[in-house]
């Protein structure tokens, strides 16, 4: 007997992509939303959209990663665990990848106007992302309050909820 093809028997095997690729777009689009709110005062919006754009980039790396570790990390757990692992992973995964960014960042502005001998460049390589790192811990990460934070326990709210 021949198997059905339809989009409905290839639910089972696409849903979790299909999860991790919406929920990366979603949750990209509120980290974005977050760092955009909080430059608002800035008076070059071109500088601000770039920055934003940083944020939604780190936050679509995180989502995924963050999904595919809770997952088996809440597996056997109530709704409040379920809750808590989610919003520990998705903050934690979200914070590294963002700060991640703003390190390669960092390493291509500082790239276009040094250049080294051969012998130093891991030097400078290690020195620039620790910059970068430090530039996202210091300004960076209070751009995710107070919206990041209420988009944060929506989205564990929301993993914690749906049907396992």
């Amino acid at each position: 007997m021949r198997q059905s093809t339809s989009p409905a028997a290839a639910n089972g095997r696409t849903r979790p992509l299909r999860l991790a690729f919406l929920g990366a777009l979603f949750w990209s689009a509120a980290a974005g939303a977050s760092a955009l709110l909080g430059l608002s005062h800035w008076a070059d919006l071109a500088r601000a959209a770039a920055v934003s754009e940083r944020f939604a980039l780190g936050a679509l790396i995180a989502f995924p990663a963050a999904l595919f570790f809770a997952r088996p990390a809440a597996r056997g757990g109530g709704r409040i665990r379920r809750f808590f692992t989610f919003l520990l992973l998705l903050g934690s995964a979200t914070l590294g990848a963002t700060g991640f960014v703003f390190a390669l960042q960092s390493v291509l502005d500082a790239a276009s106007w040094h250049g080294h001998p051969v012998h130093l460049v891991g030097i400078w390589l290690f020195y620039t992302v620790l910059v970068g790192l430090y530039e996202f811990a210091v300004i960076g990460v209070r751009l995710y309050f107070p919206y990041g934070l209420a988009a944060l326990l929506a989205f564990s709210l929301w993993f914690a909820l749906r049907p396992r």
